[in-house]
């Protein structure tokens, strides 16, 4: 229940965040890897949960080809370590708050980086919750784009 409540608030949050040439809204357009810049980088991380929201995928294997390309535009330099490394602690919070964890072994992690980014991105302390998380997020993919 918690995974489907973040990946529907996240797709929320994020409504309108795409660049009209890689994603309309209700539109599953795919972007090519090829094309893997720092702009493209966060639109396929938008599209991807916009997804996620209306369809209820497996999140997994879309995260893994996010952190591929990521890893092909850095070791292209179409992205700097910055960029990298902010971008990809993204896909770690988005992966930890939706593992299936129905004993709640990894809870502890996951809202240990869900308040971390908080605090990070909007500069003070937070417990991690689905809107305060959704809020960081959208700002944190906003200055990625700039």
């Amino acid at each position: 229940m918690r995974k489907l409540v973040f990946v529907t608030a996240l797709a929320i949050a994020l409504a309108g965040l795409t660049s009209p040439s890689v994603a309309s809204p209700g539109e599953t357009k795919a972007v090519a890897v090829e094309s893997s810049s720092g702009p493209v980088l966060v639109d396929k991380l938008v599209v991807l949960f916009e997804q996620m929201a209306a369809s209820k995928a497996r999140i997994d294997p879309v995260l893994d080809d996010l952190m591929a390309s990521a890893k092909k535009a850095r070791a292209e330099q179409r992205v700097d370590a910055r960029f990298f490394a902010r971008y990809t602690r993204l896909l770690r919070v988005f992966k930890l708050m939706t593992l299936d964890d129905k004993e709640g072994i990894l809870r502890p992690v996951a809202d240990r980086e869900c308040a971390s980014l908080i605090k990070d991105v909007e500069g003070a302390e937070a417990e991690c919750s689905v809107p305060a998380l959704a809020k960081a997020i959208t700002r944190e993919l906003q200055s990625l784009k700039e």
